[in-house]
């Protein structure tokens, strides 16, 4: 009984010891697992960690190029903008400056209309002052009488007003008188330039400033002694330019280079006429001692000067 008893005590004490042996290996493969497993998940959290970031710099680096991109695009669209708005304030500029100068030619074809209008005016109060005139004496009651007058009116007319066109046309004309002639040899462009080069030194001479020229010509027959006189056709309607030149044409007297230029109006045959019975006229009175010259286009007494 006692044998049996230690026996099956024995069994049940190696049947605990095997038990606590067995759980004790158990606990320990379990530790053993839990830190191979913790040393693979920080592996694998190193290289997730590093994907990300390898991933992230990749993303980074794309959306800086494309900022980049992006301001160098702004700054060439901002470049491109300013120059546009320099060109157009520049165009706005230009086109500024040639108004200008259009908007005061209108203003001055506007004056001459309305100066041409009352020239027209006078004229035609002339033409009608003639022809009642010639209606007056037309008391002949013959018909080739009525006819001859008649005739003579329609003459009247037409010649009043080809002297008024005439006198439209010439007057932005001045005659040059005494500039030397271009070497014959020259080309007409040369001999252009070459008079034109005379014209500038009179206009300078005169302090007034060359203007625009759109007719230039000598006219009279070459190889005389004398040079041709130069007939210039201003390009402005200004007519203060003609005058002023006109009025300090006896300065070049002064000038050594330039006495023997003086410088005319371009009249009509009309005009010279009226002006050549002026001047016969002066010398007439002034032949009987009268004190008078002609001053625009009439005979008046000089002055007088009072001591």
């Amino acid at each position: 009984m006692t044998s049996t008893k230690l026996s099956q005590l024995n069994r049940e004490s190696c049947a605990k010891l095997l038990r606590t042996i067995k759980n004790e290996n158990k606990q320990s493969i379990q530790l053993t697992n839990t830190s191979v497993d913790n040393d693979t998940i920080n592996v694998g959290l190193n290289e997730l960690r590093e994907m990300i970031q390898h991933e992230t710099s990749k993303v980074t680096d794309g959306i800086l190029l494309k900022l980049n991109d992006v301001a160098t695009k702004i700054n060439t669209f901002e470049t491109s903008f300013n120059n546009f708005k320099i060109d157009i304030v520049s165009r706005f500029e230009f086109t500024e400056k040639c108004i200008d100068p259009i908007d005061k030619k209108l203003k001055t074809c506007d004056q001459s209309i309305k100066n041409i209008h009352k020239d027209v005016s006078k004229e035609i109060s002339q033409i009608l002052s003639k022809v009642n005139n010639l209606s007056a004496k037309a008391v002949s009651p013959t018909s080739s009488t009525l006819v001859s007058n008649s005739d003579g009116m329609h003459d009247v007319v037409i010649n009043a007003f080809e002297e008024q066109r005439s006198r439209q046309e010439k007057k932005n004309n001045l005659i040059f008188f005494g500039l030397p002639e271009p070497p014959q040899e020259e080309t007409a462009e040369n001999k252009v330039m070459h008079d034109i080069g005379l014209l500038k030194d009179v206009h300078t001479a005169l302090q007034v400033d060359l203007p625009a020229i759109t007719k230039l010509r000598r006219v009279g027959r070459i190889g005389t002694n004398k040079p041709r006189p130069v007939v210039v056709h201003y390009a402005t309607e200004d007519l203060v330019i003609r005058q002023t030149v006109l009025k300090n044409a006896i300065k070049l007297r002064t000038i050594e280079s330039l006495s023997k230029v003086y410088v005319n109006p371009d009249l009509t045959r009309q005009e010279q006429q009226i002006q050549k019975n002026l001047r016969e006229e002066c010398k007439r009175r002034q032949s009987k001692g009268e004190k008078v010259i002609i001053r625009a286009g009439k005979i008046v007494p000089t002055r007088v000067e009072v001591c």
